[in-house]
C-alpha cells in the first residue's frame, strides 16, 4: 500500500489483488476500514507533522482533516506538539474503527443462519424464470434484491440452524455450496 498526499487529493494505492479484496469485503466495512484507511490516515497525520510549515495547510485534504479535528474538540497543534499521537488521533477521526472491527469479527464468528424452505409453487416459479428474471440478482451479487425476493409468505424458517459461509470466502463457490449443504444434511 502506498499513500500519496502530494496534491489536492490523497491517493491510496493498493496492489490489484488487495484492491479486489478490499472491494469484495465491503460487507465488513469496519474491518476494511481498519486494514486500509486507518494506516493510511496515520501516515497522512505523520506526514502533516513532518511537513508542517511547508504550505501543506493550503491543500484541500489538510483543511478537511483540520476541520474534523476541530469538530472533535481537539487542536491540530496537539498533534504537532506530540500531545496526541497520529494513531490516537486517527482512531478518533475514524470513530474507533479497531473496536468496531473486533465487534464485526465477533458477529462473523457467531453468525448462525436459520435454514429456510419454501412453498412448491414458489420454487417452481423461481426455477421456471431463473434465467430471465432472477439471474442478474446473483450475477451482480445483489444481496438486498435476493433477500427481498425471498422475503414473502411462501418462504419460511425451519427449526434448524447452521453456520453459513459467505460466497465471498476465498474457497471456490462450489466448495462453499457443497460445504453448506453438508452442514445442513448432517443435522
Amino acid at each position: 500500500m502506498v499513500v500519496d498526499p502530494d496534491g489536492e487529493i490523497i491517493y491510496v494505492y493498493l496492489p490489484e489483488t488487495l484492491y479486489e479484496q478490499y472491494i469484495r469485503y465491503q460487507s465488513v466495512p469496519d474491518i476494511a476500514l481498519s486494514i486500509v484507511i486507518l494506516p493510511a490516515l496515520i501516515q497522512v497525520l505523520s506526514y502533516m507533522v513532518l511537513n508542517r510549515g511547508n504550505d501543506i495547510d493550503e491543500q484541500k485534504w489538510y483543511m478537511v482533516i483540520e476541520k474534523k479535528i476541530r469538530s472533535l474538540d481537539k487542536d491540530i497543534n496537539d498533534l504537532f506538539n506530540e500531545k496526541i499521537s497520529p494513531l490516537e488521533l486517527a482512531q478518533m477521526i475514524l470513530e474507533n474503527p479497531v473496536e468496531r472491527s473486533f465487534n464485526e469479527i465477533k458477529g462473523l464468528l457467531e453468525l448462525k443462519i436459520k435454514a429456510k424452505t419454501c412453498d412448491e409453487n414458489f420454487l417452481e416459479e423461481i426455477k421456471r424464470n431463473f434465467d430471465t428474471k432472477y439471474i442478474d440478482l446473483y450475477r451482480n451479487f445483489d444481496k438486498k434484491g435476493i433477500q427481498e425476493l425471498f422475503n414473502n409468505e411462501l418462504v419460511y424458517d425451519i427449526e434448524h440452524e447452521f453456520e453459513y459461509l459467505e460466497l465471498f470466502d476465498p474457497k471456490s463457490f462450489s466448495d462453499l455450496f457443497t460445504n453448506n449443504i453438508k452442514i445442513l444434511m448432517r443435522r
